[in-house]
């Protein structure tokens, strides 16, 4: 039995070649992102440990909050160093601060480093080269208060050189340094793509908004004893709060920091290669429904001459578990290559990783070798199963007629699961849908699709006759053989247009989901928004100096200007939970003089020194009313309990969680602007202030200053960006999907060889053939298309009613896009089509009529 399954195997190997290659674009998909996630861990395992190879200890303060790329922790007094210093066995010690408040500015006034990569870091500078991890290759330390230095990379990216005069943008303006020397760190001209820069303690300190105070404390002993021992030494120094870890727990810590903080892309590549690996699901699946349709004959002959009903079935899965088995390890070998591409997309973003250290683990192995062959051998059950059930008497007459199209259990399982999912979405149709009912919605969603795909075979056969209605009418009789062949085996269509269905639904609810987003947008700012120009900066991580807002208010023509500051924090809640926020700040004052905020309850006037503001829904989910206490935890270590003075209604134009500027200001160091609302005088050039605006924005490059409009459409181009990843990553799953259609006609091309051979002996010219072939693909494709943007604009209509108390107060319907959606993907239906057509209409007229 083994001798014959490998013999058909070989013999029908043309067949499955198409399911091959969907099986390997999507484990190589998978195979990449688990190579790049691998690679991400050893460069940044190795890069902290050769920085710090020479730190046998670091004292570090307490952690106050997490902020995904590592904690913030309770500064360190400087003293501290000296107590460190005297500790038996410490051979050296020093402090280390930084801030990514700061950008260097080249020869021609433009941040070095992109605005969006990894960050510019201003720090402390160590002599001790061991525990600093660095080598000076030209020049030396910096000496005074207007020197500094510079990591290779970040002296190569403004083409600076020894002796040059370097402008650095920080909170309070521009400040000018001398540069004296350029290093290398852990034998590397960056860390990871982050622009370094150095200065004396006391500078350092100063740029940061700590004075006298360290982020962390180095030591390293030259006596032979054991890190840990050392650690256990330095310990008893120690004040309240503060700790002491190896120099190896601390390296691998910053490593670790760093790749949770990067597998927001390896998990977002993850999503994309899982729903490629279900679409080829799909595939797999009809591929082999068909080839045990085809063989229908020969397994019942199998099973005449005694083949039994496991022997059958494990026929089918040993076929499936080789072409699942040939399929991962390709797949496997495309991801490592596939990760390298990735990692140059990620330098081009300025991430500098080796690309000499690509790694592939062992868990990458398995899992990619194991994801292969499971979404093959598990998408092959059903079809192995059907062909147990094949009687010996089969092997006496034709295959048996597709009824799935009228199965009563089949419409019975599909409205039970459409209720199911009405079920799971209502509580997004209250009149105040809580946050917690986007869980609810996202598992309708499923269930919805799951619904579609069960119902598939029944509503494929009325799709069909429905959306093809006029290709009788247009293309006459090949038109209506194309219908005919699309409704005739409801099955296998409803499973093609199932592995399409899932692409274009993604691509329908983000598109919809876009266009009604930037519409709530605009919406809530044509309705809040009362002033003429925003201003907010390019660098997430580097708002607007607070001295841009004061020249503005100085302007001619400048009314009003309002100022949003915004930063994390931790809350600790009445009951005792604590969450980390985006905290905002503003002046009640000015602020409600330009921006139109809706109050829930309370009016934003309230707003004094020791209260906060909190946002309805927030307020109902935390169980918060007026009156009610909150203590906030600052990134200083600073703790203000604030009592809840109004609950607002304007999550998009204020925040969650709004205290007053003044709070803010006492509580942060170097506080900038996150945002700058200006107003013009009645009557006032808008032109000539916007040029006015530019100008007094000249010094600090990272600010943008934009009229309503240009602040509009700064927003819609974020999200066309955002747009086109994610249509590039689903660019994977259509094309599996299409691959499958290809496959699914060359297959039902092949079973209906004798039918096309009759068609052809009564008249039918090969070009007809081709036509016939080409409109039964695109009548598949519109299927697919069909529900998938039922389910797209569905999920997307379900998921704006959930959100409407984050702001998304409109829906709309791009309908130019969904012509385009609709009109493309029938254009790729035919391209599909091209091969599986050509062979069709080469098919010997008498050879095919013979044909069994």
């Amino acid at each position: 039995m083994l001798r014959t399954t490998l013999r058909s195997l070989w013999e029908h190997k043309r067949r499955l070649i198409s399911t091959v290659v969907a099986v390997v674009l999507g484990v190589a998909f998978m195979a990449g992102t688990l190579v790049l996630g691998d690679t991400l861990d050893n460069s940044f395992d190795n890069l902290f440990a050769d920085i710090g190879e020479g730190i046998d200890a670091e004292v570090r303060g307490t952690e106050l909050f997490d902020t995904g790329f590592g904690a913030i922790r309770q500064p360190l007094d400087e003293s501290l160093v000296e107590d460190v210093a005297d500790v038996d066995g410490v051979t050296s010690a020093a402090g280390y601060i930084q801030t990514s408040a700061g950008r260097i500015l080249d020869s021609e006034g433009e941040p070095i480093g992109p605005a969006q990569g990894p960050p510019t870091l201003l720090q402390s500078y160590i002599a001790d080269p061991e525990l600093s991890g660095t080598e000076m290759v030209e020049g030396h330390g910096p000496e005074a208060d207007d020197e500094m230095v510079l990591s290779r990379g970040a002296a190569e990216d403004g083409d600076f050189a020894i002796g040059d005069q370097i402008e650095v943008l920080v909170a309070e303006g521009r400040r000018t340094f001398t540069l004296v020397g350029v290093y290398t760190i852990g034998g590397r001209d960056t860390a990871g793509g982050t622009i370094l820069a150095d200065f004396v303690p006391e500078v350092a300190q100063e740029l940061a908004g700590q004075p006298g105070q360290f982020n962390t404390v180095l030591a390293r002993t030259d006596q032979d004893i054991s890190q840990e021992e050392l650690v256990s030494r330095i310990a008893p120094v120690l004040p309240e709060g503060a700790e002491v870890v190896t120099g190896e727990q601390s390296s691998q810590d910053q490593a670790d920091a760093i790749s949770g903080g990067l597998s927001f892309f390896t998990t977002f590549l993850t999503i994309f290669a899982v729903i490629a690996l279900a679409v080829g699901g799909f595939i797999i699946y009809n591929t082999f429904a068909i080839l045990v349709a085809q063989r229908g004959r020969e397994l019942a002959l199998l099973r005449a001459i005694g083949a039994s009903r496991k022997q059958v079935l494990l026929s089918v899965l040993v076929e499936a578990a080789i072409v699942g088995l040939v399929a991962a390890v390709i797949g496997l070998v495309a991801g490592i290559s596939l990760a390298i591409g990735l990692q140059a997309l990620l330098s081009a973003f300025g991430l500098d990783l080796p690309t000499s250290d690509t790694t592939v683990g062992p868990n990458t192995i398995i899992i990619s070798l194991v994801a292969g062959l499971l979404i093959t051998f598990i998408s092959a059950i059903v079809p192995a199963l059907r062909a147990t059930r094949v009687p010996p008497i089969a092997a006496l007459r034709d295959v048996a007629i597709d009824t799935s199209g009228t199965s009563k259990v089949r419409a019975g399982a599909g409205v039970v699961l459409v209720v199911l999912a009405a079920v799971l979405v209502l509580p997004a149709f209250g009149a105040d849908p809580p946050t917690s009912s986007l869980q609810s919605v996202g598992l309708g969603a499923l269930v919805f699709l799951v619904a579609l795909i069960v119902l598939g075979p029944i509503l494929a056969r009325p799709l069909s006759k429905g959306i093809g209605w006029a290709l009788p009418k247009i293309k006459g009789m090949t038109g209506t053989l194309a219908r005919e062949n699309a409704s005739r085996n409801p099955k296998r269509t409803a499973a093609t247009a199932s592995a399409l269905m899932i692409g274009v639904a993604l691509v329908g609810f983000i598109t919809i989901f876009a266009s009604s987003a930037r519409a709530s947008v605009d919406a809530e700012i044509s309705r809040g928004f009362k002033g003429d120009f925003v201003v907010q900066s390019e660098a997430f991580d580097f708002g607007i100096p607070a001295e841009y807002a004061d020249a503005v208010r100085g302007a001619d023509g400048v009314e009003t200007v309002a100022s949003l500051r915004q930063g994390l924090a931790r809350l600790a809640l009445p009951d005792g939970s604590e969450t980390n926020t985006f905290l905002s700040s503003t002046d009640p004052e000015t602020y409600t003089q330009l921006i139109d905020v809706r109050m829930s309850e309370g009016e934003l006037s309230a707003l004094e020194p020791g209260t906060i503001v909190v946002d309805r829904q927030a307020a109902r989910d935390e169980d918060l009313a007026i009156g009610d206490t909150v203590s906030v935890l600052f990134s200083t270590g600073n703790r203000l309990d604030l009592q809840v003075s109004a609950i607002s209604d304007e999550p998009t134009l204020l925040g969650v969680y709004t205290i007053n500027v003044e709070d803010w200001n006492a509580n942060t160091v170097n506080p900038t602007d996150t945002m700058v609302f200006v107003g013009a005088e009645e009557g006032a050039n808008l032109q000539s202030l916007h040029d006015e605006l530019d100008v007094l924005a000249e010094p600090y490059p990272t600010v943008q200053v934009q009229d309503r409009d240009e602040f509009l459409g700064s927003i819609a181009a974020v999200l066309n960006q955002a747009l086109n990843i994610v249509y590039g990553m689903l660019a994977l799953s259509i094309l599996i999907a299409l691959i499958g259609i290809g496959n699914t006609l060359s297959l039902s091309i092949h079973e209906r060889t004798r039918e096309l051979g009759l068609l052809r002996a009564v008249g039918m010219t090969r070009r007809q053939v081709r036509s016939t072939v080409r409109w039964e693909a695109v009548l598949i494709s519109l299927i697919g298309t069909a529900l998938g943007l039922v389910i797209g604009v569905t999920l997307s209509y379900v998921m704006i009613q959930a959100l409407k108390s984050q702001g998304f107060s409109v829906f709309q319907v791009p309908y130019g896009s969904i012509v385009v959606i609709v009109v493309v993907f029938a254009i790729l239906g035919v391209l599909a089509s091209l091969r599986p057509s050509r062979r069709a209409g080469k098919l010997d007229i008498l050879q095919a009529i013979a044909a069994e």
